[in-house]
């Protein structure tokens, strides 16, 4: 008698990844500030290429629409992205995250506070992947 046996299937471990804030910049109404996040990947499988969506928070607009990224080697590295009309948002896809283990990337977009925006702390959220496996924000002060 043969026996075949079941069907070998494998899934792979779910990406994870921590995004925490970095030192907030300040800025007064008018001008243009940098919000910035750390990632690190927490998981146990390389992050590749990944869809980056960016909301800003009330009072302000992304500039541009645009992803900057930063690592050790690689210098600052630009991605366009899908911006809002309103430009509330922008989707940032195929940004090459390209993470082992442990390892880290610096996101940073560039937002224009409105005028008449009143003083104190805001958040910009930074969500990655698509559907967004990690979200963390970056932090500015309307001075």
């Amino acid at each position: 008698m043969t026996t075949t046996p079941p069907p070998v299937t494998t899934t792979p471990p779910p990406l994870t990844a921590t995004i925490a804030p970095r030192p907030p910049q300040q800025g007064s109404p008018g001008s243009q500030v940098i919000a910035s996040v750390l990632v690190t990947n927490t998981g146990a499988s390389r992050i590749g290429a990944q869809t980056v969506v960016l909301t800003a928070p009330a009072g302000t607009r992304l500039a541009n629409g645009y992803l900057g990224t930063w690592r050790d080697g690689e210098g600052d590295l630009s991605h366009p992205g899908t911006l809002s009309p309103d430009g509330s948002t922008s989707t940032c896809s195929g940004v090459p995250v390209n993470l082992d283990p442990g390892q880290w990337i610096v996101f940073y977009t560039a937002l224009l506070i409105d005028p008449g925006t009143a003083p104190g702390a805001a958040s910009v959220t930074f969500a990655l992947g698509s559907p967004a496996f990690a979200t963390g924000t970056g932090s500015i002060t309307v001075l």
